[in-house]
């Protein structure tokens, strides 16, 4: 049996289906907030499909404010975040976040995440490594330690990853509605860098409900 959706079948799901839980387009991602062409009437846990290339995202947030987050074959969400030249020499006082706050009852459970530099300049550091966090700088580690030598002070762009910290234990509070941040957890903030660095971050996780 064929698997391809007839032309006039594509036509009819082309648009918003069973109050507005559905959108297919092939206009790319969808938008966060207002300012997203027709995707604003999606209401929370809707789903919009890219039919380009499959992707699939579900709304986290609400009909007049969505929150997109991409969805994986395994229950997992994504998000990108691209951190400044600013942002990066500043990243001990002041860590990025990188998943919001999921909600009262829930939990983000962090799986990985790959760190891209976009180097125009390298950055200098010496025992100045970075974690993914929850919650700020003083939060409990979600992630291993993230060498950076041979990274931030690479001579090209460079790539690198970071995994679960294992054994992840603590009261409820500490994990409970909490965001997980991109923190420096060395002696001093990076120095040298150059305005025309981007450090993008793509983090994989999931959304648990804590039962209690």
């Amino acid at each position: 049996m064929s698997a391809n959706i007839p032309k006039n079948a594509w036509a009819m799901l082309n648009g918003w289906i069973r109050d507005d839980l559905l959108h297919i387009s092939d206009a790319g991602a969808p938008t966060d907030g207002t300012s997203g062409t027709g995707v604003t009437r999606c209401g929370p846990g809707s789903l919009y499909i890219n039919k380009t290339d499959g992707s699939v995202f579900v709304n986290a947030g609400t009909k007049d404010s969505p929150e997109w987050h991409q969805l994986g074959g395994d229950g997992s969400l994504y998000e990108e975040v691209s951190l400044t030249n600013a942002e990066v020499l500043a990243l001990r006082a002041a860590p990025k976040t990188l998943v919001a706050a999921p909600g009262a009852g829930k939990v983000l459970e962090f799986l990985s995440a790959t760190l891209l530099f976009d180097r125009t300049g390298a950055y200098t550091e010496s025992a100045d490594n970075l974690t993914i966090k929850y919650v700020d700088g003083s939060g409990a580690a979600a992630s291993q330690a993230i060498e950076t030598t041979g990274f931030v002070d690479a001579a090209a762009d460079a790539i690198t990853n970071a995994l679960p910290k294992i054994d992840i234990l603590g009261v409820k509070t500490l994990f409970e509605n909490q965001a997980l941040v991109l923190h420096n957890i060395g002696d001093g903030e990076f120095g040298g860098g150059n305005a025309a660095n981007v450090l993008r971050v793509k983090v994989r996780y999931r959304i648990w409900p804590t039962g209690f």
